[in-house]
């Protein structure tokens, strides 16, 4: 079969309207020819034979006399050329509706070659023509041209509504052209021997206005469950690929605006999360440094990027040290407290800045002298508030499973080596200004060693140092080994005698024994 394609677009198979034509005809088996009318190239696998009108063409009619419209064969399927630019653009962002007007103007002047189009025509001796129904005074024309050569079916294509009143617009340029493309669809739908269209309601109104041979054809899809999206994403993603005519760029607008509160809804609440931290112990504020790894999947731009984390440390400590200013005085037991051992904040802030080098030696003094201590602690050496107190093998043990946990969840992601590297330095940081923290309010000033610390202090950060062991690799591995394990002692038992018939026997259930006695 000979189809010939008439259509404004390019069929371009990355394009709209060139990827509904692929859609349609890529499973047919037949000899195809297009006639379109745009400056693009096709790109395509299923079409060598063109007919090309465009705009430039019609302007050049008018000012030079230049002939209208060209042929374009192709030895091989023109399937890797290169997309064109129109030259447009800046009148069409006015969506004025002067502008398809004046083309209109442009297309109904200029000279067409019409034995051009004829002889195109005729040499390819089409057996059935598709022709899409546009919104178009020339494209109306131009099918009526075509079938005037060739006494063929003419299958069309109609999805916009352009003949109802139905319409909201109060530009009378817009009304006036609308009652008369109002005749010229009812004309040329006189030709169509059969209308495709998407929806049931089109349908029916086209059967109502025109009397036509109406059906419903749609674009289906294979969705892989593989690609089936079951997460949404923080901050929310929206990818649009239509076409942003008859105002479809309006309800786009309107999904941006609200899915940019919903994102910001997102980002006041990372803020108060942060505020929150550093109320509870100011020292784990520096967690917030996870902003860094967090916003990488942001989609914002790199200005919205750094005002966002600057925003979040600069709330998180304002708010951080209004609560430390504000909060009650301790009791007078306190204050005794300090004065027997010589703490004063002040003073001893002051020895850390002076004497840097000295509270080094000091931090690298409590670790080596209370390392084990805090081990201890952090693992939990005695049940309740110190009362009942744990064997040091069992806190080795939890301790030994406690490293294993990030192998015995599967991941689906992993932490890169710069992350990785942030994660490690913000444990760091925590540790350090914890033991400042104390050595500040708890310790005396210029003491060797930092007082009051608490192996439980760094139970909040210990699971960024775990997080770093996590990966994909290892969780497999180890799953794996475990699996085969238990596999192999399933075989083994398999392989073993029955149990004395006196005493029981053995019952197999998918793979698990049960002893039951007789």
């Amino acid at each position: 079969m000979r189809v010939l394609i008439i259509s404004k677009e390019a069929w371009r198979n990355e394009q709209n309207g060139g990827n509904v034509l692929t859609n349609i005809f890529e499973n047919f088996s037949g000899d195809y020819a297009q006639i379109y009318c745009t400056d693009a190239l096709p790109n395509n696998s299923i079409c060598k034979s063109y007919y090309q009108m465009t705009d430039n063409m019609m302007v050049n009619n008018i000012l030079h006399n230049k002939k209208v419209g060209k042929e374009i064969k192709y030895e091989n399927y023109p399937y890797d050329t290169k997309a064109y630019v129109q030259k447009y653009n800046s009148l069409k962002k006015g969506n004025l509706p002067i502008v398809p007007v004046l083309r209109e103007i442009v297309w109904k002047i200029a000279k067409w070659d019409i034995d051009g189009i004829k002889n195109f025509v005729l040499d390819f001796n089409p057996d059935v023509i598709f022709a899409p129904c546009y919104g178009s005074h020339y494209m109306i024309k131009l099918t009526k041209i075509v079938k005037s050569f060739c006494d063929v079916p003419v299958i069309s294509y109609i999805s916009d509504d352009f003949y109802t009143n139905k319409q909201f617009n109060f530009s009378i340029i817009y009304w006036l052209n609308h009652f008369i493309l109002r005749k010229h669809v009812s004309d040329v739908f006189k030709l169509y021997d059969l209308v495709y269209t998407m929806t049931n309601e089109q349908k029916s109104q086209c059967e109502k206005d025109f009397h036509a041979n109406m059906k419903i054809l749609r674009k289906v899809g294979n969705f892989d469950k593989k690609r089936l999206k079951t997460k949404v994403n923080n901050p929310i993603r929206f990818v649009y690929a239509g076409g942003i005519y008859l105002n479809r760029w309006k309800t786009l607008v309107s999904l941006a605006e609200a899915i940019k509160k919903i994102n910001k809804k997102n980002k006041i609440l990372y803020i108060a999360l942060a505020a929150l931290v550093s109320v509870q112990k100011i020292v784990y504020f520096p967690i917030v440094l996870i902003s860094i790894i967090l916003i990488k999947v942001k989609e914002m731009t790199k200005n919205e990027k750094i005002k966002f984390i600057i925003t979040t440390i600069v709330a998180g400590l304002v708010v951080g040290v209004l609560w430390i200013l504000l909060e009650p005085k301790g009791e007078a037991t306190e204050d005794i407290y300090a004065i027997q051992n010589n703490i004063n904040s002040v003073e001893q802030i002051k020895f850390i800045l002076t004497h840097p080098i000295s509270y080094i030696k000091v931090l690298c003094n409590t670790i080596d002298v209370n390392i084990e201590n805090y081990y201890l602690w952090f693992m939990g050496f005695s049940l309740g508030w110190m009362d009942i107190g744990v064997k040091r093998i069992w806190i080795d043990i939890y301790f030994i499973m406690l490293l294993f946990s990030p192998f015995l969840e599967k991941n689906d992601k992993e932490l890169k080596i710069g992350d990785k590297l942030v994660f490690i330095g913000t444990f760091l940081i925590i540790f350090v200004l914890t033991l400042t923290a104390l050595y500040v309010g708890h310790s005396g000033v210029g003491t060797d060693i930092v007082k009051g610390i608490q192996g439980r202090y760094f139970m909040p950060v210990v699971i960024l140092l775990l997080l770093c062991m996590c990966g994909k690799e290892r969780y497999i591995k180890f799953y794996h080994y475990v699996r085969e394990e238990i596999i192999a002692d399933i075989k083994r038992k398999r392989a073993l005698p029955r149990t004395n018939p006196q005493e029981g026997f053995s019952v197999r259930s998918e793979g698990c024994f049960y002893t039951r006695p007789r």
